[in-house]
């Protein structure tokens, strides 16, 4: 595998393509977020950027990728601040809502029970497929249900509407205060620079009543049973979606562009390769979700000279830097 030149001059991912910011001849829209934003582990072509560069290419409109790996809101407010900002973007859009989803915000003596599949066919091929691939092929066959998880209860702010919620609250679950003070943040650098920023809602494969198969979506199963363990399927549902509409809401507040991700992206396990992250096929339909509503954003913005905005001429690198960019090539051949 040959990976040349990931990173521009400008310290952001591009596959390498570009080497010199432009100069405000044509719109530019950045992306900011976690790990699914940068596209970790796969060529530039089939990360959630690069399928949206494709896609807009024809209106003029250039997408940079300023996503990071395994961040949350606090360090995506840095990115802005320190990076993002002083390269002008027209529309910065926001899309992170995992790793901050710590449903411990309101649950009381989180259980510390080992996670284990449920019934005796699915533990023993899950404890012999490490070691056997007759085992391995054998979890091709097998469907199986969430795995059993100990009680615990959920203490639900009083007074909260869970389906209205009202954002002035200081007690909003899952970190959710944290992360409009962060937006706020990100709303006041770009205002900054004449930008605006966009809030997209998050989709993962959190879903009451999944059944999954225990060999083609065993990523997903250990996701979902081990790493948010023990929370079970509908809770981690039922967060999701007041996370969603909680980022509705302070878009529409704020009169912001809201991109609704997970009222258009279903929850098919063929696109996910985790629960969080998708396939090639998972991110070309994402990416395409976002490009139908960014659209109309764009045309409208043309239309009325507000894009692209004049900006001065930069350097050929980011100001942030002190030294010049390097190329640096990876060539992993077998010894």
């Amino acid at each position: 595998m040959h990976f040349q030149e990931i990173s521009n001059s400008l310290g952001l991912r591009d596959g390498g393509r570009r080497t010199i910011p432009p100069v405000g001849d044509r719109p530019r829209i950045l992306l900011i977020g976690d790990s699914f934003t940068e596209g970790v582990g796969v060529p530039w072509e089939e990360t959630f950027a690069g399928r949206l560069q494709t896609a807009l290419k024809a209106k003029g409109v250039e997408v940079l990728n300023a996503g990071r790996e395994s961040i949350g809101s606090r360090d995506i407010a840095a990115v802005v601040r320190h990076e993002v900002a002083a390269l002008r973007p027209d529309l910065v859009v926001y899309y992170e809502g995992g790793n901050q989803l710590e449903l411990s915000t309101v649950v009381k003596d989180v259980p510390k029970a080992v996670p284990r599949p449920g019934g005796v066919l699915a533990g023993w091929l899950r404890d012999l497929a490490d070691h056997s691939a007759l085992a391995r092929r054998a979890e091709g066959f097998v469907d199986i249900p969430e795995w059993p998880k100990p009680a615990y209860e959920i203490s639900w702010p009083e007074g909260l509407d869970e389906f209205d919620p009202d954002l002035r609250r200081g007690d909003l679950p899952v970190n959710l205060n944290t992360i409009m003070g962060d937006l706020d943040s990100i709303r006041a650098d770009l205002a900054k620079v004449d930008g605006e920023l966009a809030v997209a809602s998050f989709h993962w494969m959190a879903k009451d009543g999944l059944v999954l198969n225990a060999g083609r979506h065993k990523p997903i199963i250990e996701g979902l049973n081990v790493t948010y363990a023990p929370y079970r399927y509908r809770d981690l549902e039922r967060l999701t979606n007041f996370e969603n509409r909680v980022f509705k809401k302070y878009a529409a507040a704020h009169g912001l562009p809201f991109i609704d991700v997970a009222g258009h992206m279903p929850h098919d396990p063929e696109l996910f390769s985790d629960a969080v992250h998708n396939t090639p096929q998972g991110v070309r339909l994402r990416a395409w979700i976002v490009f139908l509503q960014l659209v109309p954003i764009v045309e409208q913005r043309l239309a009325s000279g507000a894009w692209p905005k004049p900006v001065p001429a930069m350097a050929d690198r980011h100001p942030a830097f002190k030294t010049p960019p390097r190329r640096i090539t990876f060539d992993c051949k077998p010894n």
